[in-house]
């Protein structure tokens, strides 16, 4: 299964509008999925939020273009009937066609003994609870007229008028071996959260493959989806502090277990602030990042959604967007860049190629898969590129023999710049300089967005023999510039 990275919409913690934005955002820098919490209270009651996640999907379907939306997760037993959820989803995967996936779990008592009324039952009731609902939703998708009586659950004579012909995949949360076998029962994609003992995971993953099996599946065909719990950003301080909102998720399931009240889960999670950070990735290093979240596809998950904690997260979209997505998309894509270089060597690695007979090569005849794949190849060091084509670098040879362990060995990329916006930098200098010389100024505003960025970039295509500068400042397009700006990137 291709490789998946999404973004954590943390409803607990911003208003819907806010959420909006910051879920647009992140599909405009290249995140795959948004997936939105459903809490009736949050983690905290002072600047807490709890927007509701079913028409806020609704919202965020008809605003946003391509990306996987759902809940990660909702409970769909107490505070929501089954049949509701089945309606809702229906409905929601109507308007946004292929777009949408139910994320659900057996519930937390904050959201559902306040919004009820009921005692918060035990882990096996909710187990069962959740396992019935899956039945019941599943027939109203799949049948026209649904009688139904079951433990927990009655339906007489119940339509859901509007549904997909392709209904949403549903996704099952777990954190025991229980509830991750019922995942591989009944779900078409399991999640779980980081930041926990990896042999937890291992565990997880094989009840999952073992309910799959004995139903007769196949565990491959099954997504599986981690809320990865990151804190990036430049200044490792501000990255650290903030954790701080998030400590209640540092709290032991015994501290929270049975707490119904936001207020009494914030007095206790501040009494554990200082346990806030140990859920969470924290780093100001790219590098670190990449390889502390590859350690996840390593043990085979393939939706990756990132959960940052800071109020300022257009801060943490853009720096992640710049520093850390593309060199952990080329660790995610290896298997595939893998597979390039062993096409490379099989060619003849030390002769150059063009992109075309690559591609051919490959079976990529339309070559839009093998442009994007040796654009990351090259950020990955892989691959060489020169006014005559292609070759295998060194560690693009060391990959295709797979010597060492090259998972672990991706170089960091140079000025954290790819080659499309090196390539990107040499086509506008054509357009509005030509031959000659434009001031850095003039060039920036040309290409937009963050300065410091820019200007790291311009350093970049300095370095790659790109762009040169006159004596007076000025850049200037080399030879090699030109060559690069009518290339296919």
């Amino acid at each position: 299964m291709s490789v998946r990275i999404g973004y954590k919409a943390s409803a607990e913690q911003f208003g819907p509008r806010q959420l909006l934005e910051f879920s647009l955002q992140a599909e405009a820098s290249g995140m795959d999925i948004v997936a939105v919490s459903d809490h009736f209270q949050p983690w905290r009651h002072n600047g807490g939020h709890a927007p509701a996640a079913m028409p806020w999907l609704a919202a965020l379907g008809q605003a946003s273009k391509d990306a996987v939306l759902g809940t990660s997760v909702l409970t769909p037993t107490l505070r929501y009937h089954p049949s509701i959820v089945a309606q809702a989803f229906g409905t929601l995967a109507s308007l946004s066609p292929g777009r949408i996936f139910l994320g659900i779990g057996s519930g937390e008592a904050m959201n559902e003994t306040p919004a009820t009324g009921q005692e918060f039952p035990g882990r096996k009731e909710r187990r069962l609870r959740l396992a019935e609902a899956i039945e019941l939703i599943r027939k109203l998708w799949d049948e026209e007229r649904v009688d139904f009586k079951g433990d927990y659950y009655e339906v007489t004579r119940a339509t859901i008028y509007d549904r997909p012909e392709e209904p949403a995949p549903i996704f099952v949360a777990a954190s025991g071996p229980l509830a991750a076998k019922l995942a591989g029962r009944v779900g078409d994609g399991f999640i779980c959260t980081s930041g926990k003992d990896p042999e937890l995971y291992r565990n997880l993953l094989d009840k999952l493959a073992e309910g799959a099996q004995e139903a007769g599946r196949d565990a491959a065909e099954i997504r599986r989806m981690i809320e990865v719990k990151v804190s990036y950003d430049r200044d490792p301080q501000h990255a650290l502090d903030a954790c701080k909102w998030w400590a209640a998720l540092a709290l032991s399931p015994e501290q929270k277990e049975g707490i119904d009240d936001p207020v009494e889960m914030e007095r206790v999670a501040d009494e554990n602030a200082d346990k806030a950070h140990t859920r969470f990735i924290v780093s100001s290093d790219p590098e670190d990042v990449v390889e502390r979240i590859g350690a996840y596809l390593d043990l085979g998950f393939d939706d990756l959604v990132l959960h940052a904690p800071g109020g300022d997260q257009r801060r943490f979209l853009e720096q992640f967007a710049e520093d850390v997505a593309p060199a952990l998309r080329a660790r995610a894509e290896l298997p595939r860049l893998r597979y390039l270089t062993e096409t490379l060597a099989w060619m003849g690695g030390n002769s150059t190629w063009a992109a075309e007979a690559v591609a051919e090569q490959v079976g990529d005849y339309d070559g839009h898969v093998t442009r994007d794949d040796l654009a990351a190849a090259e950020q990955a060091g892989l691959v060489e590129r020169d006014e005559t084509g292609i070759k295998l670098a060194e560690f693009g040879w060391k990959v295709a023999a797979g010597l060492g362990e090259p998972l672990r060995s991706l170089p960091q990329l140079a000025g954290r710049v790819d080659a499309i916006s090196l390539q990107h930098i040499a086509q506008i200098l054509t357009w509005i300089a030509g031959p000659r010389g434009v001031s850095a100024d003039q060039l920036a505003d040309e290409l937009g967005g963050d300065r410091p960025r820019i200007m790291r970039e311009l350093d970049a295509a300095e370095k790659a023999g790109i762009i040169t500068r006159a004596d007076d400042g000025s850049v200037v397009l080399t030879d090699r510039g030109w060559d690069v700006a009518g290339e296919d990137a």
